[in-house]
């Protein structure tokens, strides 16, 4: 497994995702239409990929995360991991690891970045919904896309057997409620639907994941070809013992600041904002 050194959140972790496809996103490369909408017909790639697409081209024209600001829930969520972590360690009777981020052995512009690896064989995502969600998932046992795309794609990045999805809202103090909860996924587990309605389950899942991150990855390269562009980024990995260096190219200045907190105090100040 190709794995960055350092925590997730540092400098060098994020350098390393500029440009590159990520499991958190991969909900956004596969969204297609349902149904018609403007002139795009039923099965055309959504607003949503179209706007990740633009959001990885600048990337990889600036070397620059296109990352917003955190919002709330995001705050939170980092905020709880470690205590969630912890007590999900004390429900496992398997080593409990952090790890960086995880480049996928065959296609360098996609990666993961899971919470922690568990044992030999396995891996963990947390999380921290808001309690209406938390407690709706674990009754209904219906997953959002985005984290069946998401442990899809850990796994394919990590070569994992299994990922466990954990739910942790400590805000539910009630006696008897379920303020954690884990499920494995397998890929004998995975479901996903089309947007015609088809059904694809176990390893067609993965294999579609895969054929949707190649064909992102492509239509980026022709856009950059057809503009004459040569992209600074994703960074090309080097690694030492199977892990990435500790450090990703330095492009000049901070890569892992994202575009809103650039210093653009050389701009007009009496211009109209965008």
């Amino acid at each position: 497994m190709r794995e960055t050194f350092g925590e997730q959140q540092g400098d060098a972790w994020r350098k390393w995702r500029v440009g590159r496809v990520t499991a958190s996103n991969l909900a956004f490369v596969c969204d297609r239409l349902t149904r018609a909408s403007g002139d795009k017909k039923k099965g055309d790639y959504s607003s949503k990929r179209d706007l990740y697409f633009w959001k990885l081209a600048y990337e990889r024209q600036s070397g620059r995360s296109a990352d917003n600001a955190p919002t709330y829930w995001m705050e939170r969520g980092t905020a709880l991991e470690e205590s969630a972590r912890t007590e999900y360690s004390s429900m496992v009777k398997e080593p409990v690891e952090q790890v960086g981020f995880v480049v996928h052995p065959e296609m360098d512009f996609f990666g993961a970045s899971l919470d922690s690896l568990v044992g030999s064989r396995g891996g963990l995502e947390i999380k921290c919904y808001a309690g209406p969600k938390h407690l709706r998932i674990i009754k209904k046992g219906e997953d959002p896309c985005e984290l069946i795309a998401q442990v899809g794609g850990e796994m394919m990045c990590s070569q994992r057997e299994w990922i466990d999805k954990f739910l942790f809202c400590p805000d539910l103090i009630a006696l008897g409620s379920k303020r954690s909860y884990r499920a494995r996924f397998t890929v004998d587990n995975l479901v996903w639907i089309m947007f015609d309605g088809e059904i694809l389950s176990g390893k067609k899942v993965l294999d579609y994941f895969q054929c949707e991150v190649r064909t992102m990855e492509l239509d980026l390269q022709n856009y950059m070809r057809d503009e004459g562009i040569t992209p600074v980024a994703p960074y090309e990995p080097k690694y030492i013992d199977g892990k990435l260096e500790t450090e990703a190219p330095d492009p000049g200045y901070d890569a892992s600041k994202g575009f809103d907190e650039q210093d653009y105090s050389f701009l007009d100040a009496g211009a109209d904002a965008p």
